[in-house]
């Protein structure tokens, strides 16, 4: 919440750089200290922070902003990403992985639960691509799904699916 001390015009800057959980160009904790600090030195603090990551602040806000996405980030897949970049140690931990990615460990916490999906339900997820329609199969639907038996949880995303036409199932599949 303190990043919306910034000036509304660093915000909307900001926002050209991205999306933050495709690997994070700034961190929120980065930013943090600049948003609490004297509103007048913000600008000047942010233009010397990208200037580290060798970004050019005036030329960044030169860009066109970015439309609001109509797709978002498929959470089966991020979080598949995620436990592979764990598992090949580039991470000790979520923990580890939270702080390089500037973001709760919470967050991470409830993106890596859906690893507890069943073996079909991941794949079926996972094979709708890198990206999905905000609002239809969201990361919270699917952790609704974690706790329930495999066959429940293939019966819900097969709904779901159906309901939006995306997955076509015919009728004598169980």
């Amino acid at each position: 919440m303190s990043l919306l001390r910034l000036k509304p015009d660093i915000q909307q800057t900001l926002l050209k750089l991205g999306d933050p959980l495709q690997g994070p160009i700034i961190t929120v904790n980065s930013l943090g200290d600049i948003a609490r600090g004297n509103v007048e030195k913000q600008e000047g603090e942010v233009e010397a922070l990208l200037k580290k990551k060798e970004i050019e602040y005036q030329s960044l806000k030169t860009i066109r902003p970015m439309r609001s996405p109509k797709n978002h980030i498929n959470p089966v897949l991020l979080a598949m990403k995620w436990q592979d970049a764990i598992a090949t140690n580039k991470y000790k931990s979520q923990s580890g992985l939270a702080r390089a990615l500037g973001l709760d460990p919470c967050r991470v916490r409830r993106i890596m639960s859906l690893l507890e999906l069943s073996p079909e339900v991941k794949d079926i997820v996972a094979g709708l691509g890198e990206y999905l329609p905000v609002g239809f199969l969201t990361e919270t639907k699917l952790r609704e799904l974690v706790n329930l038996s495999s066959k429940d949880q293939l019966r819900e995303v097969k709904a779901i699916l159906q309901e939006a036409s995306i997955f076509p199932i015919s009728p004598f599949q169980p």
